[in-house]
């Protein structure tokens, strides 16, 4: 029997990026794309995004924790997130709070943004995508991109399992202007590779948090 877990999600923040790591600043905020916070109420069904209007629709079971963060049962729950949202960057940064509960089962999403042989609203093969699990097949937390046509990921990054039951951050700078890719926990720089998948390639139909582009994987 697979054991799968939860993954709590505090916050998913998406920022268009010139540079990998950008000040706090005023000019740095312009460049702000979508913020969610989870911090509706519990039962309430759509999830915010505070800085451009593209909510999120709470999906097989996901909800609020009403404190400020979405529960997801790694099993049916996920968010559904507009459509285009990715396709519409070059250079980007995907971060993102999670407290894992951990779990064997292999390949439970935080992220997967991207599209499936099956079409949108249904995961099968998935075609091509951008993806960010907290444990892959080969047990490590791995952020992954595929062209359309490929028959293996393109762009994998790898880094250590996070600890469970704490809240930890994960963040992915993909610069294709510099063709690289980072990913870093808790702030600090875990793994790189080429850059080689352009987010405006991406068919973008089916943008989740918490569910694969795979069917029979979390």
């Amino acid at each position: 029997m697979k054991t799968l877990s939860t993954t709590t999600l505090a916050a998913l923040t998406l920022f268009v990026t010139a540079i990998l790591w950008q000040p706090q600043t005023a000019s740095a905020q312009l460049n702000l794309k979508h913020r969610y916070s989870f911090d509706e109420a519990a039962g309430a069904g759509i999830a915010g995004d505070f800085y451009n209007g593209a909510n999120g629709t709470m999906s097989g079971g996901a909800d609020f924790t009403g404190t400020g963060a979405a529960t997801l049962n790694g099993t049916t729950a996920f968010v559904d997130l507009p459509n285009g949202i990715i396709s519409a960057l070059t250079n980007a940064t995907f971060e993102t709070w999670i407290t894992w509960s951990g779990g064997a089962g292999a390949w439970q999403r935080v992220f997967d943004f991207g599209n499936s042989l099956a079409g949108e609203g249904t995961n099968g093969t998935g075609s091509n995508y951008i993806f960010l699990t907290v444990r892959s097949g080969a047990a490590t937390t791995r952020f992954g991109a595929r062209s359309a046509g490929m028959t293996a990921d393109n762009v994998t990054l790898d880094t250590v399992l996070p600890p469970t039951n704490t809240i930890v951050h994960l963040a992915v700078s993909y610069d294709l202007a510099n063709s690289v890719a980072r990913l870093y926990l808790n702030g600090a720089f875990a793994s790189q590779s080429v850059a080689t998948q352009e987010l405006a390639s991406i068919q973008d139909v089916n943008n989740w948090i918490g569910r694969s582009q795979w069917g029979g994987t979390p």
